[in-house]
């Protein structure tokens, strides 16, 4: 089975435009090429394709795509879950490894237990770390088959939620068929994604602390349970629900 990671990625955020190329690190490597990076020592993942629009403002997304040696794919905008689909279909994807542009903390090791998981239990069509939320916001992945995913494009009524992916399949299907990937506590109150300015600065207290971007979810947590303080730095950024944005 060929494990795709598709990534999400647009410069035109309403929030904050262009986050997804903001530097990171001693490095000052842009957000994306962190994920790109870590999800490169996923041993589960055979290719890394991104996702973004044709506005003319992600230009740049598709040669840095290139420059990183990952695939590139470009649809409208309104339309992600269209793009998506297309782009797995051109690029005979088996199996989608969903994850945003915005979180820069994914962890491999994660991708890799949901992957096997996936894999070794055909039952599921859906795995995900999202559907119990135990996990901060921002490390989120969700695992499903193009098939599963145009199933549940099928089903949609309303135009809006054609602008989100994975969260349709979670809303519609049988749970039965869904996995929960848990955390031992919970921690679904942390925000460790980038959706506006705050995000962001915790986010380079976050890179700044570590030597390189090897480390793991593991260690962020236990960075932040060290230093609480910081979690008031955008605890007041509101979350989006899908399809009432």
């Amino acid at each position: 089975m060929k494990i795709t990671t598709v990534i999400q990625a647009r410069m035109g955020s309403n929030r904050l435009p262009g986050k997804v190329l903001y530097p990171l690190g001693k490095e000052h490597k842009p957000v994306l090429q962190h994920l790109i990076e870590r999800i490169k020592r996923a041993k589960t993942v055979d290719d890394i394709l991104i996702v973004t629009t044709d506005e003319p403002e992600d230009n740049i997304l598709e040669v840095f795509t290139k420059r990183m040696g990952c695939k590139c794919w470009r649809g409208k905008k309104e339309f992600v879950l269209d793009n998506i689909l297309n782009a797995c279909i051109y690029h005979k994807v088996q199996a989608i490894v969903d994850v945003t542009a915005d979180c820069p903390l994914i962890d491999p090791k994660h991708i890799d237990v949901m992957v096997k998981k996936f894999k070794n239990f055909p039952a599921f069509t859906y795995v995900s770390n999202v559907i119990n939320r135990s996990y901060p916001r921002g490390f989120d992945i969700q695992i499903y088959s193009p098939t599963t995913l145009l199933i549940a494009s099928n089903e949609i009524t309303n135009y809006v939620h054609k602008t989100h992916s994975g969260w349709n399949i979670m809303i519609r299907e049988d749970h039965r068929k869904q996995f929960s990937f848990i955390y031992g506590k919970d921690y679904q109150d942390w925000r460790l994604c980038i959706d506006e300015e705050a995000d962001y600065q915790l986010m380079r207290i976050i890179f700044d602390h570590f030597k390189n971007n090897k480390f793991s979810a593991g260690d962020v947590i236990k960075f932040l349970e060290k230093n609480l303080h910081l979690l008031e730095i955008n605890k007041r950024v509101q979350q989006k629900v899908p399809g009432k944005e």
